[in-house]
């Protein structure tokens, strides 16, 4: 199954969170290792954007536009590939019904509230909010983040994002995967600031991962990015048959984390 979109103003953050605070996984999937100060973290991404014009390649008259939230963490396949897992999946309530005929994402409702960068650059930052009952919100503007490695370590998981083209995420009848083509658009470098944390907290705990909280809880942002406009082509197909460990929790398909 062919999908089309136009994804616009897309905000990304990237996380290092620890290994040992994330939930197991399926097999034959494992966790991509990012080295971190001698510890083996994985990178985590939440995606904000709007699709203008998401649409069945074969029946490209009915489309829909509309935020969404989603929050993926990086891992590599049975292939080898760098890949995504998804986590949550948050839209507006009214597209849940198509979102789930189409493309059969276990999508959930939430209340998305996203400014547009790309028709409201005089306002210097922006701001993007998302509610289930736990909250996430971050403000962003143009600009290097500071800490890290600078321009070095930016560029460097920019092609990281670039070779992540598979997405899994879990449904009742089980896992599907996206495969994606990504046009070479050179993102903006973003310094982001983000306030409450509350929903990936929850997405994590929620899988049977460790509560990130607290004082030693969910860390900065490691690196932001923003594209004005991506054109993208999805393959949506069931994915090759991934079995779940002894002892791995299997959260219902439009509960938390697909995990």
């Amino acid at each position: 199954m062919i999908l089309r979109t136009v994804v616009r103003d897309c905000l990304l953050l990237n996380w290092i969170l620890p290994i040992e605070a994330l939930p197991p996984l399926p097999l034959p999937l494992r966790y991509e290792i990012h080295p971190e100060g001698g510890e083996s973290k994985v990178v985590a991404t939440a995606y904000l954007f709007f699709h203008e014009g998401f649409r069945l390649a074969a029946l490209p008259i009915v489309r829909f536009s509309y935020p969404q939230f989603s929050l993926g963490l990086a891992v590599v396949d049975g292939d080898g590939v760098s890949s995504v897992l998804l986590c949550r999946v948050l839209v507006p309530a009214w597209v849940i019904p198509a979102a789930r005929l189409v493309a059969r994402e276990p999508v959930e409702s939430a209340r998305l509230d996203f400014d547009r960068p790309s028709a409201q650059l005089e306002a210097g930052s922006w701001r993007w909010s998302v509610s289930d009952g736990a909250g996430f919100a971050v403000e962003a503007e143009q600009g290097m983040p500071a800490g890290g490695a600078g321009d070095r370590r930016w560029c460097e998981q920019v092609e990281q994002l670039r070779g992540r083209r598979r997405s899994y995420f879990r449904t009742a009848r089980g896992f599907r995967r996206i495969a994606t083509e990504l046009p070479r658009v050179d993102p903006w470098p973003m310094k982001a600031r983000v306030g409450d944390t509350s929903l990936l907290v929850d997405c994590l705990s929620g899988a049977g991962g460790e509560v990130l909280d607290g004082a030693d809880g969910w860390p900065e942002v490691d690196a932001a990015f923003f594209f004005a406009e991506l054109p993208l082509r999805y393959d949506l197909s069931l994915a090759p048959p991934i079995r779940f460990a002894h002892g791995v929790p299997q959260p219902a398909a439009s509960r938390r984390c697909a995990l």
